[in-house]
């Protein structure tokens, strides 16, 4: 990228003039969020105006015949702007340009100049041989780590520094070789076992004895400091810059898929069960008829309220009866989106939900998760996260009260 001057795609393809300028005020934010990163010490000869943010980003997905294939990708921390930041700030262009915005979507850059590919590889070569994934790592950590000692652009001396590791949980399990994960959940507090728990998250204890991870209370026993290693052997990128006090949190949770292609999905199986009440009739199927007609409408809208997965029916949240768990099939994350969007506007035209403590948590709950992520995405890259933050606890909470209770499915 440094011979063909194409830098500037790593930063939203921001001009070369104004790189200097947009990375120092990145960094100059980034320094009050994370003031203990190795990026800031002292004598490492770093030019902050000269270093470059970026993530990286691993998937498992399917490939043909439905066999698992792995991409491994780079991209920029700072980017265009979404779509809803780019129409926010249509109007004031300088504003765009210097503003550093989420490197999602944006219609001025496509996704194949703001990631770039490292590797794909089939699962068949390395889901019986670990070792193959983690030589796979351990290069790409040795060529970032050359990255970030600096490189040759115009005469001048840069530098790429990693930020993070993103994906799923499944994948950034693997990545890093985490000993405490989703998958080590006790199954009964009853069942007695010889070793203790393990826990359930690389951040914190939670899952571990006396450390329920249900709990989402502020005084929750997972929230306190410190927390050891969580695992054996440190992970290839543990080479790079990092928070030498928190290791573990090189590797990054992603908010987006988390929610919309797990949590969010239960939501609306659960949500839009509790929702056919207000609809007239017995038949649960009349019912279901009923609900995929009103979505149809409100689908007429614009094409952004018309799911991927199709129309609203049974086989969309598994509800073949009253008596088993709802379970939402689609596979197209932004599905989720839409559902809440749709959940949002089904329950406010209907103010006699109101009346039931049950669809009054629901209808709170979307609202405020549905305001966080808005807010998550019209804005810049470092932001003041308050607003986010406080409206996605408020969704926290209600979930919580309704699932203590039992209310939710």
């Amino acid at each position: 990228m440094a011979v063909h001057d194409e830098i500037g795609r790593l930063v939203g393809n921001t001009a070369f003039e104004d790189l200097e300028i947009t990375l120092m005020a990145f960094w100059k934010k980034y320094s009050i969020c994370f003031p203990s990163h190795q990026v800031f010490q002292e004598g490492n000869g770093l030019d902050l105006r000269r270093c470059i943010p970026v993530y990286m980003h691993g998937d498992e997905g399917r490939s043909f015949k439905k066999s698992g294939v792995l991409l491994i990708n780079l991209q920029g921390a700072i980017g265009k702007g979404s779509e809803p930041f780019l129409k926010k700030h249509e109007l004031n262009e300088r504003f765009r340009q210097i503003s550093m915005g989420l490197n999602i979507g944006g219609h001025s850059l496509h996704s194949f100049a703001s990631r770039l590919l490292y590797c794909s590889m089939q699962r068949k070569f390395y889901a019986k041989q670990p070792q193959v994934l983690e030589n796979l790592l351990d290069n790409l950590a040795t060529q970032l780590l050359r990255l970030q000692q600096g490189f040759e652009y115009r005469q001048q001396k840069w530098h790429i520094v990693l930020l993070g590791v993103k994906g799923d949980l499944p994948w950034l399990t693997k990545a890093a070789g985490f000993q405490r994960h989703f998958l080590r959940a006790q199954r009964s507090l009853n069942r007695k076992s010889k070793e203790p728990p393990v826990g359930v998250c690389f951040l914190c204890h939670a899952g571990r004895s006396r450390v329920p991870y249900e709990d989402f209370s502020d005084g929750a026993a997972w929230t306190r400091d410190g927390c050891d290693l969580p695992w054996s052997r440190a992970p290839s990128m543990s080479r790079l810059y990092h928070d030498p006090f928190q290791p573990s949190a090189l590797y990054k949770l992603d908010i987006f898929h988390n929610f919309h292609g797990g949590a969010g999905k239960d939501w609306v199986a659960s949500a839009m069960t509790e929702a056919l009440s207000l609809i007239p009739g017995t038949s649960r199927d009349a019912k279901i008829d009923s609900m995929a007609q009103i979505m149809r409408q409100w689908g007429r809208i614009g094409p952004q309220n018309r799911p991927h997965s199709g129309d609203f029916c049974v086989d969309r949240i598994g509800l073949t009866s009253y008596q088993v768990c709802p379970d939402s099939s689609w596979s197209k994350h932004n599905d989720t989106t839409i559902y809440m969007r749709f959940l949002q506007y089904f329950l406010h035209a209907r103010p006699e939900h109101a009346q039931n403590e049950k669809l009054s948590l629901i209808y709170k709950a979307t609202c405020a998760i549905n305001l966080s992520f808005q807010l998550l995405y019209e804005a810049k890259s470092k932001i003041h996260q308050q607003g986010a933050l406080l409206s996605g606890k408020g969704f926290v909470e209600r979930a919580d009260v309704m699932y203590i209770n039992g209310y939710m499915r």
